[in-house]
């Protein structure tokens, strides 16, 4: 029987399977800053603070959401990517 890999093996081939999803996230900050045309939105007074946060106890909730298609779908997606990860980690030990 063959010696089962090191760690670092495992771990090499996991990184490999994952630097597509790793790049994704690595978006530089830039992308993400708003353009010269935003306009920020003028920020509440105190006493609009404060009268938002006392009568916050008058308040019900009325309507629960749960996740949307999208958020379930991209559950579905990570969870079916999990498994992938997992069968290559098992073929390679």
């Amino acid at each position: 029987a063959s010696a089962a890999p090191s760690a670092a093996v495992v771990a090499s081939a996991v990184r490999t399977e994952l630097a597509t999803e790793l790049g994704r996230i690595d978006a530089t900050v830039s992308s993400r800053l708003a353009t010269a045309a935003y306009v920020a939105p003028s920020a509440p007074d105190t006493a609009a603070i404060s009268t938002a946060v006392w009568s916050a106890a008058t308040r019900t909730l009325t309507v629960a959401s749960g996740m949307t298609a999208a958020q379930e779908l991209k559950i579905d997606q990570t969870k079916l990517l999990v498994e992938q990860v997992q069968t290559k980690v098992d073929a390679i030990l």
